[in-house]
């Protein structure tokens, strides 16, 4: 628990970065807009479009990465900010399969730039001892954006009936979420401060890191689960278009929300608990994902995606006890 207040308003003040550009009315649209509003067949979407986000990810996590340790997270994360505006831009004023291809890769550009460096910068900017608290609350904050952005989308579009509001609504809807959170990144975030030489990112470093068993378990982890999500974020939208029929109405947003409101008391669990706690639950998210790909009649390669995460889980949960 944090007793001064102004330590707690600094990391509010670092978690509404990631709050507001993850919270996006139109995500669980989004294969629905493409396929009515820009032109994009299921066949083009799944050759074409979605790979480009799928490859895009595997060619910049690592090096935004290693820029950021020498330019500065606050840069690489502006840098990351630019793709997001560049993204809505193409999403809302153009159309076809090339430039829905290119809007995937510009929002590769800025997933990695989050994923690889906004925690890091949360926790750059508060006192070590504050550390823990900084990363649990910036992730609960991105979580909570995800869920309260789809059910915002889902609000919007109705539940059924007439919708709320037109599809390019939610896309202007997240734009202006988006810019919200480059100006709290730009006004309310501070600089972190210079890590000492010996926290500088350094090969040595990285290979001292993955000698230790407990680093060389957590990074199998989060490889096999950075690569559950991207099948699962790319193509879960198509496959419940296809169960429903392809109906506007299905309830997307509804789904997107439950789906996020269980990762905030994760991230408070890992700050009360540790990881022991949060690794078992991981492991349960993922069995309940198989199960429920299987049940869904899922492709083979999804349900075995999800069994490889959960698979991951439970080894680095065997080896952090």
């Amino acid at each position: 628990m944090l007793e001064k207040r102004p330590m707690r308003h600094l990391i509010a003040r670092l978690a509404s970065v990631g709050f507001f550009v993850n919270f996006q009315p139109s995500e669980p649209f989004l294969t629905w807009y493409l396929l009515r509003r820009k032109g994009v067949s299921a066949r083009a979407l799944n050759a074409v479009v979605w790979p480009c986000d799928t490859y895009g990810a595997l060619l910049f996590t690592l090096p935004v990465a290693a820029c950021a340790e020498r330019v500065g997270y606050r840069r690489a994360l502006l840098l990351g900010m630019a793709c997001r505006e560049a993204t809505r831009v193409l999403l809302l004023y153009a159309r076809g399969v090339a430039a829905m291809a290119a809007m995937q890769l510009t929002y590769a550009g800025a997933i990695a730039a989050h994923d690889a460096v906004y925690v890091a910068h949360a926790v750059a900017c508060v006192p070590r001892r504050a550390a823990a608290a900084a990363a649990a609350y910036a992730t609960a904050a991105c979580k909570l954006g995800d869920a309260l952005g789809s059910l915002a989308g889902q609000c919007m579009r109705g539940f059924g009936g007439r919708p709320l509001a037109s599809g390019d609504a939610l896309f202007y809807a997240s734009w202006a979420s988006t810019s919200l959170g480059v100006a709290s990144l730009v006004w309310f975030s501070p600089r972190p401060a210079e890590p000492p030489e010996g926290d500088r990112w350094s090969a040595a470093a990285a290979r001292a890191a993955l000698r230790d068993p407990l680093g060389r378990a957590w990074s199998a982890w989060w490889v096999a689960s950075v690569g559950v999500h991207a099948v699962a974020a790319n193509y879960a939208q198509e496959l419940l278009a296809d169960a429903s029929g392809g109906d506007r109405g299905a309830l997307y947003g509804v789904l997107e929300c439950a789906a996020g409101l269980g990762q905030p008391p994760r991230a408070r669990c890992a700050l009360i608990y540790g990881a022991n706690t949060t690794l078992a639950l991981a492991v349960a998210a993922a069995l309940q994902w198989v199960l429920a790909a299987r049940r869904a009649g899922a492709p083979a390669y999804f349900v075995a995606a999800a069994a490889i995460q959960a698979g991951f889980a439970a080894l680095a949960l065997c080896v952090f006890r």
